[in-house]
Order: C-alpha cells, then sequence, then structure tokens
C-alpha cells in the first residue's frame, strides 16, 4: 500500500461480507455504486478531517512516530446524520494510530456531539453553593425523584455527585476535574430525544444508586445492619458486591443509552442501518451503547491510572458491557429465568462456598440486574411520574412511525392515545410484573418496587375503564383488541 494513500472501494455489490473483506484488506471506505453527490461530500470531508489529524499528530509527535507507518483505518458510512455533521478530529488518548483513527471514526459517524465536547466547558460549569449541593444529595435519596424538576445544569451536578461517591467508595483519589469532564463529554453523547436522553439517563443513574443506598452499598453501618437483619437468608447482595461492582454500575447507568437516535431495534435492523449490519441485527442499540461506554472510558482511563496505577479497569469494563446489553427488552424473559434460577441456587445452598469463578458470576448476575431494573423503572415510580414518562416516550414512537411512513416502511408501532392505558396495563403485567418479582424474592430489601407496580396497574386500569365507559359499547372490541405482541418490548429499547 503506498503511504499517505487512502484507497476506497466502490462497485455494485451489497454484500456485508465482501464489504467487510474490502475493508479489512486495508481500503478506508467503501462507496456502493452509483455514487450520490452527498456520499461523496462526505467521503471528502472525512478525508480531510484525517488529513489534517495526521499532519498535527506528526508534527507534535513526529519523533515518536518516525519509524512507524500509517495504516487507513476501517470506517463506517453515516446513516443517521448529516456527513456536515462531522467535526475536526480530536487526538485521543489510544494504543496506536490505527485504533485511534477507529474509534475517532466510529463516533463521528454515529456520536459526533461526543467528539465536539470542548474540554475548556469544565470551566464554566455553573458552581453550586453547598446548600444546593446538599439539596440535590438530599433528592437524590428519594424515590420520587424526578429529573423533570431540575435544570440540565444541576442534572449533570446530580450524575457528579453520583460518580464522586462511587469513586470514593472504589478507594480512587480521582480529580474532581476528570470527573467533571467525563460527566460533561457524556452529557454532549446525549440527544435531545423525547424519552431517551439525558434525563433519562440521570433517572436510570438515580434509581441504581439509590437501590445501592437500600442495599446499605454505600453506607458500611447501614450495610451491617442489613447483612445483620437479614443473617437467616444464605445470601445477601451486601456479602457480594464489591465497591468496583458500584463504580461500574453508576458508569454503566449513565452511559447505558449514550447516542440513542430515539429509534428502537426493529426499526435499525429494518432499515439495514450500517449499526445493525455491524452487530449482525443482534442487540443492535445495546452493543452500540456498550461500545460508546468503552470508546469514552477509553478516553479517561489512563488518566484514572495516573490517579490509581492498580486501577482494574479491564473489571468495570467487564461488568458494565454485561450490565448494558443486559437492557435488550428482547432478552428480557431470557432475563428472568436467569434471576430466578439464581435466587434458587443461591438459597439452596449447593454452591457454597463460592469459588472466585462462581462469585464473579453471580457477582456479575447481581449488577445485571440492579441495572435491569433501573432502565425500566419508571414504571415503579410514583405513578404521576410513570404517567409522565409514557406520554414522552408515545411521543417518540410517534416520530419513529411517522419516519418509517416517510421511507415506506410499516411503522413498528402506531401510538392510539385511546390505548395508552390498556396497553400500558399489559406492559406492566406482562413485562414489569415478572421482572420486579423475581427481583423481590432475590432481594427482598427492594420488594417496595412490586408494591408500587401493582399500585399504578391498578390506577391504569382505573383510567383504561373511565375511558370504555366513556366511549360507549363499541369501545369495549377495541379494548379485547389488546394483547402482547412481539413489539410490546420496543416501550423501552
Amino acid at each position: 500500500m503506498l503511504p499517505n494513500v487512502m484507497p476506497v472501494v466502490m462497485s455494485r455489490s451489497r454484500d456485508p461480507d465482501f464489504m467487510r473483506s474490502a475493508i479489512s484488506t486495508g481500503a478506508y471506505s467503501y462507496l456502493i455504486k452509483p455514487v450520490s453527490l452527498q456520499a461523496m461530500h462526505g467521503l471528502w470531508l472525512a478525508v480531510e478531517s484525517v488529513s489534517m489529524s495526521l499532519h498535527s499528530h506528526n508534527h507534535h509527535h513526529h519523533h515518536h512516530h518516525s519509524c512507524c507507518r500509517f495504516s487507513p483505518p476501517h470506517t463506517f458510512p453515516a446513516f443517521l446524520y448529516p456527513p456536515t455533521c462531522f467535526p475536526t478530529r480530536k487526538t485521543l488518548p489510544t494504543a496506536n494510530p490505527r485504533c485511534m483513527l477507529f474509534e475517532h471514526d466510529f463516533l463521528s459517524r454515529f456520536v459526533p456531539s461526543m467528539l465536539s465536547f470542548d474540554e475548556h466547558k469544565v470551566s464554566s460549569l455553573e458552581p453550586l453553593s453547598a446548600d444546593e449541593l446538599g439539596e440535590l444529595r438530599q433528592a437524590l435519596l428519594q424515590w420520587s425523584f424526578n429529573p423533570y424538576r431540575f435544570t440540565e445544569s444541576q442534572l449533570i451536578h446530580c450524575a457528579i455527585i453520583m460518580l464522586e461517591e462511587a469513586v470514593a467508595l472504589a478507594g480512587l483519589p480521582v480529580r474532581a476535574s476528570l470527573i467533571q469532564s467525563l460527566i460533561l463529554s457524556l452529557h454532549a453523547a446525549y440527544y435531545d430525544n423525547a424519552y431517551h436522553n439525558f434525563y433519562h439517563a440521570i433517572d436510570v443513574t438515580q434509581c441504581t444508586y439509590y437501590l445501592l443506598q437500600t442495599l446499605g452499598i454505600f453506607n458500611p453501618r447501614r450495610r451491617s445492619s442489613i447483612t445483620a437483619h437479614h443473617e437467616q437468608r444464605r445470601f445477601a447482595a451486601q456479602r457480594i458486591l464489591k465497591p468496583i461492582d458500584v463504580l461500574a454500575l453508576i458508569v454503566a447507568s449513565l452511559t447505558h443509552d449514550a447516542g440513542h437516535p430515539g429509534l428502537n431495534n426493529v426499526f435499525m435492523v429494518k432499515a439495514k442501518t450500517q449499526l445493525a449490519t455491524l452487530y449482525n441485527d443482534q442487540s443492535v442499540l445495546e452493543n452500540f451503547h456498550a461500545a460508546c461506554f468503552s470508546m469514552l472510558m477509553q478516553r479517561f482511563s489512563s488518566q484514572f491510572r495516573e490517579d490509581r496505577p492498580d486501577f482494574d479497569y479491564d473489571q468495570v469494563r467487564k461488568i458494565a458491557v454485561q450490565s448494558i446489553l443486559a437492557t435488550d427488552m428482547a432478552r428480557h424473559f431470557e432475563f428472568i429465568e436467569k434471576c430466578r434460577a439464581q435466587h434458587k441456587r443461591l438459597q439452596s445452598g449447593k454452591c457454597f462456598p463460592l469459588t472466585p469463578q462462581q462469585e464473579e458470576m453471580e457477582r456479575l448476575q447481581v449488577c445485571t440486574t440492579i441495572i435491569k431494573c433501573a432502565d425500566i423503572s419508571n414504571i415503579v415510580r410514583s405513578f404521576h411520574i410513570a404517567q409522565s414518562w409514557t406520554r414522552r416516550l408515545e411521543e417518540e414512537l410517534s416520530k419513529q412511525a411517522e419516519l418509517e411512513c416517510c421511507l415506506g416502511m410499516t411503522p413498528s408501532m402506531r401510538v392510539d392515545g385511546s390505548k395508552t392505558a390498556s396497553t400500558q396495563v399489559v406492559f406492566y403485567t406482562k413485562f414489569g410484573m415478572p421482572l420486579f418479582s423475581a427481583i423481590s424474592t432475590l432481594l427482598p430489601e427492594l420488594d417496595f418496587m412490586e408494591k408500587q407496580l401493582r399500585s399504578n396497574i391498578a390506577a391504569w386500569r382505573a383510567i383504561d375503564r373511565q375511558t370504555f365507559g366513556a366511549a360507549g359499547p363499541g369501545r369495549s372490541k377495541r379494548r379485547q383488541s389488546v394483547h402482547v405482541s412481539p413489539t410490546d418490548h420496543l416501550h423501552f429499547e
């Protein structure tokens, strides 16, 4: 391959294997004929971006790379974002130029706002007084927490508070500026979707934080009292979770929907998006979010190690990635069976004492259980909060349906306001109740969620009866038509 030459393959073939083979042999990009003007424009911008970054990289590090030969990166064409979104590339602290360029290319195509984050914004973050921070800390300890009662600036501080506590619990002497930079970079990765946005990320993280507080993980004294109270049980989460697990769960909760396009997995697969091809149509968005987590943390892990050389990033990544992947609603019932199996396994006592491998497996299952609860926790919040999240979800699904119609696709789900209560009853009972019932059995300290869910189901049924009564006899047939379908789980992807 000629130095400084970036080959591009152009072909009429749409065979994914052929495309991958072309990229793996060193092609910078793959264009399908006939090539549109927009595609050429996007390619030109990408090449210019890489050329500028290489010039800057070589200028500052020529003595280090004098014996290195540049190898073109893999690329993934943009689908959801126009070429003009591609920002000027920033240098990322990764192992080698090819990996560095791959990470940038991936993020610039799918989460361009993450790369456009300016670290100088850390100094411009609005400071809060001690009393204001105290009020936020108190709010985070309430199950009635509602992110829409706060400004985005306050939510950023909420994220900083929770991450700082997790970092402190793990014994990491991390600089406050580093935590703030990580949170602000993460904030930039979320789009203004109606549902899957930064508010949802904070909502899920606060739930994770609250559950860990309820289990006594953050408070050693409370942890001891809870463990003593449940000493008759053969197993308690307090005895198995480690501080590094808490850090992984908080970071995973914050990043679990990073870069979410406001479209679900069914759309990604039906539209044959690049992400769907990349992940072979399997847990497309969850794999994407996990990749965003890994790439975001890659930018900061070296700085974490500077503060604490023995920081076990690999363990954090393993727990976080598995936890994020567990949020795929297509695997919902598979996960519930694993939760039930864990309870039976641990309460039987036959697996004790746990080997190191068994302990790691059980810890990982508990971690995924917690974030799985947190991801759909809005259905077990106070009813008025749950109801408000439902409206936002319907708005996002309606926008997807409009896009699908524009693309000539059959809508994955049509939102009918007259059936909102009925569909929520179905989702809460068929999807929510089995999950939170299984979790109440595994972790009795968290049974308040199942109780709230039962109350919310009753509230939705009351609304459904009112709607039915107002609509008259003709409503009965439509009401009976509400049933569990393969796409019911789309609500929370």
